[in-house]
Formats: structure tokens, C-alpha cells, sequence
């Protein structure tokens, strides 16, 4: 059973995560479509607005992780889950340090379709990446607050 108290976080933690999951979706459907179709400028700019959007987002929904208690509620639930809450934390910071390094070398700015072929596979890389991260989350805090992994 769900203390009344954890229901608002597990509500915006399942709206969050749908959030990321939309922006990394579209994010990729950007990638394939450059890919497909050419890196043209538009294509470009397109990827590269939605990089940032990404970027942004993520950095906002980690903050919200790391920030509003969570993992210290989970580790006093279930102590044997610091190991994995401690590595979650890193990997917030490796996947937000490879967003930034991508999208400062964009160079959106300059709108350069010829980044996007270079570094297209590797940001489909740490896409994979950022949603392996999201499932671990999510299967931890359902495994910990006791609910079903889709209500996380």
C-alpha cells in the first residue's frame, strides 16, 4: 500500500518520465529522419532544438529526483538500495555532462548539418543510455514504494 503522502511524487515521477520518453522519441525521430532524408539545415536545426529541449528537460527532471527526497526515502525504506540510488545519481551526472558536451558542440547557433553526421550514432548511444537509466529508476522506486513499474 502507497502512503497517502507518496502519492503526488509517484503522479509527477509517472508524468515525468512520459515527458522524457516523448522528448528522447523525438529526438530520435529527428536522428532517422536526417539520417533518411539528408542533413540538410533545416534538418539540422530541427535535431538541434530538440537536443535542447532534452538537454533542458533532463537537467530539470533529475534536479527534481535528486532534490525533492526520494532517494533518501527510498535508502531509509530499503537500505540495501543505496548501492543502486548512488549509482543512479552518477549516472544523472554522466548522461547531463554528455547532453551538454553534444549540444555545446553543435554549435547550434551556426546550424551545422555536417555535427549531425558525425555525431548522430553517438547520441543515439546515450539515448539508449538516458532510457536504460529511466527503467532501473523506475523499476527501483516501484520495488521500494511497492507499486506496479507502470505507475512509476
Amino acid at each position: 500500500m502507497i502512503h497517502e503522502t507518496l502519492r503526488p511524487f509517484l503522479h509527477d515521477l509517472v508524468r515525468e518520465h512520459q515527458q522524457m520518453h516523448k522528448l528522447t522519441q523525438t529526438l530520435r525521430d529527428k536522428l532517422e529522419q536526417g539520417r533518411l532524408h539528408g542533413w540538410t539545415e533545416e534538418a539540422a536545426l530541427e535535431a538541434g532544438g530538440a537536443l535542447c529541449q532534452l538537454r533542458n528537460y533532463a537537467t530539470q527532471h533529475f534536479a527534481h529526483e535528486e532534490e525533492d527526497g526520494c532517494f533518501e526515502d527510498a535508502v531509509a525504506i530499503m537500505p540495501t538500495c543505496a548501492p543502486r540510488i548512488d549509482d543512479l545519481r552518477e549516472e544523472h551526472h554522466e548522461i547531463l555532462a554528455a547532453l551538454d558536451r553534444f549540444h555545446d558542440a553543435a554549435d547550434l547557433d551556426d546550424n551545422r548539418p555536417d555535427y549531425w553526421n558525425l555525431f548522430a550514432g553517438q547520441i543515439e548511444e546515450l539515448l539508449a543510455q538516458l532510457g536504460n537509466h529511466e527503467q532501473r529508476e523506475a523499476r527501483l522506486i516501484a520495488e521500494v514504494f511497492n507499486v506496479a513499474p507502470d505507475d512509476t
